[in-house]
C-alpha cells in the first residue's frame, strides 16, 4: 500500500511527533524526604539582612505555595520557604532547578547558592535573566544536623515589568522544585538534546524551501509570491534560531539578545505574509502595508532599549497582522474581494491554519484560555507554519501541472494551425507587417506634429505661463503657437484639427504656416477670417480647424474665438470663474465669414485657462463626460497658485477621472497668470 520511501518518512513524522510529546512530561522523581511548606512568607522591599535564617518573619505577609504576592508586588521582594529536611539528607547533594522571569538570588541557610541575572532596585540596576524550560539544576547541600531540621531557602527577586500595562509571558513569577542532581542534570541534557532536534528539523526545513522558492523568483521574477513566501521561510528560520536558542542562554545579555532577535524576525514575518495575502487580491494596499511596517519598526527600536517591556507588544502587533490576514481570506471567500490569478486558495488555507494557530497561541500565553492540549515542546505557530510551507508546496506543484499542461496544449493548438492555416498565417504576418509599418509611419508623422508645436514658451513681463499637450494614439489635431511682437506684446494661437490620423495633421501644418504669415494681423478676428478662406481654397473636404486668437498687450487681451471652448476666466477681486462667450465657425467652414472678437483688462493674479475639447468630452470608465463644471471646480480649486502647478493638478484630475485610459483625443491645457 505505501512505498519504502513513505513508510519511513511517516515513521520520522511519528518519531519527531513522539519527542515533542515527552518533552512536557519530562519532571524529576520527587524525593519525599525534603517537604516544602503549605505556604511561604513575603516582603517587598529589599535588605540583604532578610537572607537570615535567625530573622524573625512572622509579621509578614503569607501566601499559599502556588499563589504570587500580585496584590503587593511593587518591583522586587523577599520570599522566604522553611523546609522540612531528614537527617538522613544532611550533608547530601542535591539538584534544585527554577523556572522565572525576571532576577533572583537564591540563598540557602544564609549562603548564596545561585545568581540568575542581576537583581536591582529599579529597573536600570536590573538584569532579567530568561530561559525557556527553567535554569538549572542547581547544586544544593543542606549542612549536617542530628534529627529532621528545618532549613531555610530565601529568594531575593526584581521583575519591574510589573510597572508596564502588559506583560503577557514575562510577568512576574517563578517555580522552583528539587531532585537528584544527576537526574536533573540527565533529564535537562535530555530536553536540550530535543530542543537541538527540533531546531535542526525545522531550521533545515525552512532554509531547504526558502532556498528553492528565492531560486524560483529569480529564475521567474514575475510569480512574486515566491519572494514573499521565501522572506516568510527566512522569517521562521530566524524566529526557530531564536525560539529555540531561549533554551541555552548562559547569562542575562544571552536572553536579551534572543528576546530582541525573536521581535526581529517575528516582525518580518508577519510583514511578509501580509504581502503574500495581498498578492491574491486585485486592490492595492500599499498605505496599509506601509503602517504596518512603520508599527513594527517602532516596536523593534523600543525593545532595543526596552526590551521585557516592548516585548508584550510584539504579540499585539502579530495579532493584529494575523486579525488583518484573516480579513483578506474572508474578504475573498464572502466575495468582497476578487482574488487575482487561480490556485490561491490553496496558500490561503495554509494561512488561515497560521492565523488560528497564531490566535490561539497569543491566547493561551495571555492567559484568557487554558492549553486545549499538554506535551507540545514548542508553540502550535511553529506547525502551522510547516502547513503552510506544505500548501505552498502544492499550489507550486500544481501551478508547474497547470502550466506544462497549458503549453502542450499551446503547442497541439500552434502545430494545427501551421498544418491548416499556413498560408493564411503567412498573409497575416504580411498584414501584421503592413500595419506596423504604417504604424511607424504615423508615428513619425505625430512626432512631426509635435516638433511643430514650439521649443519654449515666451517671456512676458506681466504674465507667466505654462503649457501641456497629451495627443491621442493617432496623429493629433491639437496645436498651440505664439508670435512676440515686442513690448509685452504677444499673440497666441490655439486650435484643434477636427479628426486624428494623417489629414489632421496636414490641416495644422497648413494652419501652423499660415498663422506666420498672417499673425502680424492687428486684429484677431481679422487673422481668423483670413486663415479659414486659405484653408477653405485648399479644399480640406470635410476637414475643419476650430481655433482661438488672442492678442495679449500688457494686462488687456483681444480675443477671437472660432469653434473652440472658452477660455476660463478666474478674477482674483471677485474670486469667481467666468467665461467670455464668444462663438464662431471653425476655419474653413464657409469663406467670408467675419469672426466677433472682445476685448477684457485683467488685474495681477488674474488666471486664463485656454483648453482643447479633448479635455471637457473626456470620458470616463463607466462613460460619463468630463463635462464644464467639474473643470471649473478643478481650476478653481488652485487659481491661487502658479502656471505649472495648475497645469500639473489639472493633469492630476485628468489621470483619476480617465482611471489610467489613454484619451481618446487630443487634451492642450495652457495658463496664462498676470502677476
Amino acid at each position: 500500500m505505501f512505498s519504502k520511501f513513505s513508510k519511513r518518512f511517516i515513521l520520522g513524522l511519528v518519531t519527531v511527533f513522539l519527542w515533542s510529546l515527552s518533552l512536557t512530561w519530562a519532571t524529576a522523581k520527587p524525593l519525599n524526604k525534603i517537604r516544602m511548606p503549605d505556604h511561604y512568607t513575603f516582603k517587598p522591599g529589599d535588605d540583604l539582612n532578610w537572607k537570615d535564617p535567625g530573622l524573625e518573619d512572622q509579621d509578614w505577609a503569607e501566601y499559599a505555595l502556588n499563589r504570587f504576592p500580585y496584590d503587593r508586588w511593587t518591583g522586587i521582594g523577599w520570599f522566604r520557604y522553611h523546609i522540612q529536611v531528614d537527617s538522613g539528607l544532611s550533608g547530601k547533594t542535591f539538584g534544585m532547578s527554577v523556572k522565572q522571569v525576571g532576577a533572583m538570588e537564591i540563598y540557602l541557610d544564609g549562603r548564596l547558592i545561585a545568581q540568575l541575572g542581576k537583581v536591582g532596585q529599579t529597573p536600570d540596576e536590573e538584569k532579567i535573566y530568561f530561559r525557556e524550560g527553567g535554569i538549572g539544576p542547581f547544586s544544593l547541600e543542606f549542612l549536617q544536623q542530628s534529627g529532621a531540621a528545618t532549613h531555610l531557602l530565601a529568594i531575593r527577586y526584581s521583575n519591574f515589568i510589573s510597572t508596564s500595562p502588559i506583560s503577557m509571558e514575562l510577568k512576574p513569577l517563578f517555580r522552583f522544585r528539587f531532585g537528584q542532581l544527576q537526574e536533573m542534570e540527565a533529564e535537562r541534557e535530555d530536553i536540550e538534546e530535543k530542543a537541538t532536534l527540533h531546531r535542526m528539523f525545522l531550521l533545515g526545513l525552512f532554509m531547504a524551501f526558502m532556498t528553492v522558492h528565492f531560486l524560483l523568483y529569480l529564475f521567474y521574477p514575475r510569480i512574486r509570491e515566491n519572494l514573499y513566501f521565501a522572506i516568510v521561510l527566512a522569517a521562521s528560520a530566524m524566529l526557530t534560531f531564536f525560539r529555540f536558542g531561549q533554551f541555552f542562554t548562559r547569562n542575562a545579555e544571552e536572553a536579551v539578545l534572543n528576546l530582541n532577535m525573536q521581535g526581529v524576525s517575528a516582525s518580518l514575518l508577519i510583514l511578509s505574509a501580509i504581502l503574500l495575502a495581498y498578492i491574491f487580491i486585485q486592490k492595492r494596499m500599499r498605505i496599509r502595508m506601509l503602517a504596518f511596517a512603520a508599527v513594527a519598526l517602532a516596536l523593534n527600536i523600543w525593545q532595543v532599549f526596552q526590551p521585557f517591556v516592548a516585548y508584550p507588544y510584539m504579540y499585539f502587533f502579530y495579532l493584529i497582522g494575523m486579525l488583518e490576514i484573516l480579513r483578506v481570506i474572508m474578504a475573498i471567500g464572502l466575495g468582497r474581494e476578487k482574488m487575482k490569478g487561480d490556485g490561491g486558495r490553496i496558500i490561503l488555507a495554509g494561512m488561515l491554519i497560521l492565523v488560528v494557530s497564531s490566535v490561539y497561541q497569543i491566547l493561551v500565553i495571555s492567559g484568557i484560555i487554558a492549553p486545549l492540549w499538554r506535551g507540545i515542546d514548542f508553540p502550535v505557530v511553529y506547525y502551522a507554519l510547516v502547513t503552510l510551507t506544505v500548501c505552498m508546496s502544492v499550489y507550486l506543484s500544481r501551478t508547474f501541472a497547470l502550466t506544462n499542461r497549458e503549453l502542450e496544449h499551446r503547442l497541439a493548438e500552434v502545430k494545427r494551425l501551421s498544418e491548416e492555416n499556413l498560408q493564411q498565417e503567412i498573409a497575416r504576418v504580411a498584414l501584421e507587417s503592413e500595419n506596423a509599418r504604417k504604424s511607424r509611419e504615423l508615428e513619425e508623422a505625430r512626432n512631426l506634429q509635435l516638433s511643430m508645436l514650439p521649443k519654449k514658451l515666451p517671456d512676458l513681463d506681466q504674465a507667466d505661463m505654462a503649457v501641456c499637450i497629451q495627443t491621442a494614439t493617432e496623429v493629433g489635431g491639437d496645436y498651440y503657437d505664439f508670435r512676440f511682437e515686442g513690448n509685452d506684446a504677444l499673440t497666441i494661437a490655439f486650435g484643434d484639427a477636427t479628426g486624428h490620423g494623417l489629414q489632421s495633421g496636414t490641416v495644422v501644418t497648413a494652419t501652423k504656416s499660415l498663422f506666420k504669415s498672417l499673425g502680424t494681423e492687428k486684429q484677431p478676428a481679422v487673422i481668423l477670417k483670413k486663415i479659414s478662406d486659405a484653408l477653405k481654397q485648399m479644399g480640406f473636404s470635410r476637414m475643419f480647424m476650430a481655433m482661438l486668437v488672442a492678442k495679449v498687450r500688457g494686462y488687456e487681451i483681444n480675443f477671437a474665438v472660432a469653434g473652440m471652448p472658452d477660455p476660463l476666466i478666474f478674477e482674483k477681486k471677485t474670486k469667481t470663474i467666468f467665461e467670455i462667450n464668444l462663438h464662431g465657425i471653425p476655419l474653413g467652414t464657409f469663406a467670408g465669414y467675419d469672426y466677433p472678437e472682445k476685448i477684457r483688462t485683467f488685474s495681477p493674479g488674474d488666471v486664463i485657462l485656454f483648453m482643447s475639447d479633448g479635455l471637457p468630452e473626456l470620458f470616463n470608465p463607466q462613460h460619463e463626460q468630463l463635462g464644464d463644471e467639474r473643470i471649473k471646480k478643478y481650476f478653481l480649486e488652485v487659481c491661487h497658485k502658479g502656471p505649472q502647478e495648475i497645469i500639473d493638478h489639472l493633469e492630476r484630475c485628468i489621470r483619476e477621472w480617465a482611471g489610467g485610459k489613454p484619451p481618446d483625443d487630443d487634451i492642450t491645457l495652457l495658463v496664462l497668470k498676470f502677476k
